[in-house]
C-alpha cells in the first residue's frame, strides 16, 4: 500500500515513510520519541512534528570534458527534531569543469569551526584547480595532494582567521582527467563506483559499513531498489575512521586512546572516539582530516590516500558522499538507488517553493539520494532519539554506450541547471 502525501503542509509520520518503498519525500515529518528505562521498557512516548530542512546547495549541470558526463550535487542540513539544539550545517560540496577536466568534492566539518573550514575548503579547492590544473596535466593525483596540502598549510598559518586546533574537516576530492578518475580522501567521506566490472584496476577497497542496527537492515530491505541488471558497488576510497582497524592501530601506536561515550545510564555505547591521554580533546571518530592540530602528536594527520581508476564502458556513475549518507545506507543501497532512479530524475531543479513533496518528477538524483538518506535517519531518530546528520553527495553520471544499462526510466533531456546556493535562487542559466 502506498502513502498519501497531502497537498497541504501536513506532517507525514516517519514510520509510514521508512516502512514503505515510496520514493516521495514530504516537506514536513513527525516522529515518535520514546523514553526508555534502564530495563529497556518504554515509559513515555511523545510525537514531534517539524519541517524538514531545505538544501543549502542543489545543482545539476553538464560537466562533460573529453567524455560526456552529467553531474548533480546536494547538501541537506541536519536537524535536531526535538528542537533542543540549533545545529549548524557543516557539510558542503561542489562541482566544476573547465572543459578539459572536471573536479568535484564533498566536505564534512567537525568541531566549533567546522562549517568555516568546509566553506574555505570548497573555495580554495576550486581556485587552486582553476589556477594550477595546467601545471599538472600529466600529474593529476599530485594536483589533488597539492590542493589538500595547500589548504592545510594556509589554515595552519598564524595569520589565518579560522582556528583549526580543535576543529577539522573530512573530505574526498575527485578529478576526472583523460578518461581516469583520480581521488584523494581524508576521513570518512567516501567515493563509490557504480559499474558492471567485477573489480577495480587496483586492489578493491573494503567497505567500512557494518550494519549493526537491525531496524536499519530491515528498512534497507523494505526500501530496496529492484533492478533487472544490478551494477556492482566498488568502493574507491579508504575510510579513515575508528571502524578501520589499520588506522586505529596506527593511532594507538602514536599514543592515542580509543573510548566510547556513555549513555544516560552510564553504559558505554556507540562508535569509538579518539582522545589524547588525560584530555577531553579531540574526541573525534576519524583518524585523518584537515585540522585538529591539537592531535597531531597522536597520529591525526592530513596525509590523503590517493587512487586512480580508468573509466570504462562498464562504468555507470561515481557517487561521492559524506557520512550522512554512509551511516545509514550501504554501498549497495546507494548504488542500486542511483541506478534505479537516475534516468527518471530531472536534469533540472524546479523552484521548490511550488512543490509539496520531493520526487523524481521535480528533483535531480543527488537531491533524491540525500532525501532517501534522511528517511533512514528518521528511523534512527525514532529508535535512538538522535539528531539528523548533515547529508551531502555529488553524483557523476557517465554517458557510456552499453547494452547493460540499468536505466529503468526515460532518458531526461540535459536541460540547463537551476541552482539553489546558500539560500540564493537563480534563474535558468543561459
Amino acid at each position: 500500500m502506498g502513502i498519501c502525501f497531502y497537498k497541504g503542509q501536513h506532517a507525514i509520520n516517519a514510520s509510514l515513510l521508512y516502512n514503505s518503498n515510496q520514493i516521495s519525500y514530504p516537506r514536513k515529518s513527525s516522529v515518535e520519541l520514546k523514553k526508555i528505562d534502564m530495563q529497556g521498557r518504554v515509559i513515555e512516548k511523545k510525537i514531534l512534528s517539524f519541517s524538514n530542512t531545505e538544501p543549502i546547495l542543489c545543482i545539476s549541470s553538464d560537466l562533460s570534458c573529453n567524455i560526456s558526463m552529467w553531474g548533480s550535487a546536494c547538501t541537506l542540513p541536519g536537524l535536531d527534531p526535538s528542537g533542543k539544539h540549533i545545529k549548524k550545517c557543516q557539510d558542503l560540496c561542489f562541482t566544476y569543469s573547465n572543459g578539459q577536466s572536471t573536479i568535484l568534492g564533498v566536505f564534512d566539518g567537525h568541531g566549533q569551526n567546522g562549517e568555516l573550514i568546509s566553506d574555505y575548503c570548497v573555495k580554495e579547492s576550486k581556485d587552486i584547480f582553476i589556477t594550477s590544473m595546467k601545471n599538472f596535466t600529466d600529474r593529476p593525483t599530485e594536483l589533488l595532494i597539492t590542493i589538500l596540502e595547500t589548504i592545510y598549510e594556509k589554515l595552519k598559518d598564524p595569520t589565518s582567521t579560522i582556528n583549526i586546533e580543535n576543529s577539522g574537516c573530512s573530505c574526498t576530492l575527485a578529478l576526472v582527467h583523460n578518461n581516469y578518475i583520480h581521488l584523494a580522501n581524508l576521513g570518512d567521506a567516501r567515493a563509490v563506483l557504480g559499474t558492471f566490472k567485477e573489480t577495480l584496476s587496483q586492489i578493491s577497497k573494503t567497505s567500512a559499513f557494518i550494519q549493526e542496527k537491525d531496524f536499519l537492515l530491515e528498512i534497507s530491505k523494505r526500501r530496496s531498489t529492484i533492478l533487472q541488471n544490478e551494477p556492482n558497488s566498488l568502493q574507491l576510497t579508504i575510510d579513515h575512521s575508528t571502524k578501520n582497524t589499520k588506522e586505529m592501530v596506527r593511532v594507538l601506536k602514536s599514543g592515542g586512546c580509543l573510548q566510547q561515550n556513555f549513555n544516560k545510564y552510564g553504559n558505554r555505547c556507540g562508535p569509538y572516539y579518539i582522545w589524547k591521554n588525560y584530555s577531553n580533546k579531540p574526541g573525534i571518530p576519524i583518524s585523518r582530516c584537515i585540522g585538529y592540530t591539537c592531535a597531531e602528536d597522536i597520529g591525526i594527520n592530513s596525509n590523503p590516500d590517493v587512487i586512480s581508476e580508468e573509466i570504462t564502458m562498464d562504468d555507470e556513475f561515481l557517487v561521492v558522499a559524506t557520512k550522512g549518507v554512509w551511516d545509514v545506507m550501504s554501498n549497495k543501497d546507494v548504488v542500486n538507488f542511483i541506478a534505479g532512479y537516475k534516468d527518471q530524475a530531472k536534469k533540472v531543479e524546479i523552484n521548490d517553493s511550488i512543490i509539496n513533496d520531493v520526487n523524481v518528477d521535480n528533483s535531480c538524483i543527488a537531491r533524491l539520494l540525500c532525501e532517501e538518506a534522511r528517511v533512514r535517519w528518521l528511523a534512527l531518530v525514532e529508535n535512538e532519539n538522535c539528531i539528523i546528520e548533515d547529508i551531502s553527495c555529488v553524483i557523476l553520471e557517465f554517458d557510456c554506450k552499453s547494452d547493460r544499462r540499468t536505466n529503468a526510466g526515460i532518458k531526461m533531456p540535459m536541460e540547463r541547471v537551476f541552482t539553489i546556493d546558500k539560500g540564493m535562487k537563480y534563474s535558468l542559466l543561459p
